[in-house]
């Protein structure tokens, strides 16, 4: 699997809320109006749910992925057909994180690809009083925590060392374990959740 050149998201601002989104999640969610209902919805009713707790409204279902946090939660949404990764962020932890966490991924771009590492490209986020999500194509892959051959997580490791060292100098940390997918196939590295230092 290959990500190509991450698109640019628009980012629209309102008075309690803001958006981003490329043309592709714009034109998605057009055709499936009530899809950010029905999942907020399910998030709701499973939130405090152990891991793997899932929820259906209307055509929308919404399972309760590993490595969720208090403050960060992480999800499998399903509709027509597509299956969504969504990273939710309380928004008593931080603000801002949406558009925040897209502008880290495009700044690291170069650096981490030159490192063998692919950017996770960003479709949706939304920013609100009640918290912070980001969405993504779901790609079924391990974390790197979850990944037992010694020799991958070890190369994982070497090309995150040499690309942190780049990044830390335009302020841009949490390339970790946690934070990578695996694609065993390809033989692929994929970075999911990136930030600037605040």
């Amino acid at each position: 699997m290959d990500i190509k050149p991450l698109k640019l998201l628009k980012v629209v601002e309102g008075r309690r809320k803001k958006l981003a989104y490329t043309q592709r999640a714009k034109d998605f969610v057009r055709q499936n109006p009530r899809l950010i209902k029905e999942f907020l919805n399910a998030v709701r009713s499973i939130w405090d749910s152990k891991v793997g707790a899932k929820a259906k409204y209307g055509t929308t279902t919404v399972e309760k992925l590993k490595f969720s946090r208090d403050i960060k939660k992480f999800f499998l949404v399903e509709r027509a057909g597509k299956k969504f990764f969504v990273k939710w962020v309380s928004t008593d932890f931080v603000r801002g994180v949406v558009v925040s966490s897209i502008e880290a991924m495009r700044e690291a771009e170069g650096i981490i690809r030159k490192h063998g590492i692919q950017p996770m490209q960003y479709e949706f986020g939304f920013e609100g009083k009640n918290g912070s999500f980001l969405v993504s194509r779901f790609y079924g892959l391990k974390n790197l925590n979850e990944v037992s051959d010694n020799a991958v997580v070890r190369e994982a490791d070497r090309r995150m060392n040499a690309a942190s060292r780049e990044l830390s100098e335009k302020g841009i940390f949490d390339l970790e374990r946690r934070n990578l997918f695996y694609d065993p196939r390809n033989k692929k590295f994929i970075a999911f959740d990136l930030g600037f230092e605040s």
